[in-house]
């Protein structure tokens, strides 16, 4: 008998999902970049046990419970929007960034994080890897972008 994947919980999506959100309101809601610079990267198991989604223990054990290959894949995805989430957060939070530039960062910064979520979302949802590797595929060049944005 094939037993099913341990099930992650796609609320940890929500995290990153409102980075984007925040970010996408600025044009229309310049003091909504508050709450943008307020965003801070989470792990999974500190979103799990912050947000208090299901059965926080249940949840802990399927992340535990993931075969190693798939957790280092998840963890790398994860490590990957926090870093840039975290990026985006600190270019907000510069003085120095002119309108022009910020609106290019925000663009750019939107657009590699959609596909964090999109790589984050096939690996919850149990895809084979071909399927994953096909999901932002072009994830660094936009986030080389977003780098040579803000230098």
């Amino acid at each position: 008998m094939i037993s099913d994947p341990p099930s992650l919980t796609t609320d940890y999506l929500n995290h990153f999902g409102e980075l984007v959100m925040l970010l996408e309101m600025l044009p229309d809601m310049p003091e909504a970049i508050d709450d943008a610079r307020g965003w801070a990267p989470r792990t999974y198991l500190q979103h799990v046990d912050r947000v208090g989604i299901g059965d926080p223990a249940s949840l802990r054990r399927n992340y535990e419970q993931l075969a190693s290959a798939r957790r280092q894949r998840f963890d790398e995805t994860s490590a990957a929007a926090n870093r840039l989430g975290q990026t985006i957060v600190e270019i907000l939070r510069d003085p120095m960034t002119s309108n022009s530039r910020l609106s290019g960062i925000v663009h750019l910064g939107c657009c590699a994080m959609r596909a964090h979520i999109c790589r984050l979302a096939a690996i919850i949802s149990h895809k084979s890897d071909a399927e994953i590797d096909r999901t932002g595929v072009d994830i660094q060049s936009e986030i080389d972008a977003l780098l040579a944005a803000a230098a």
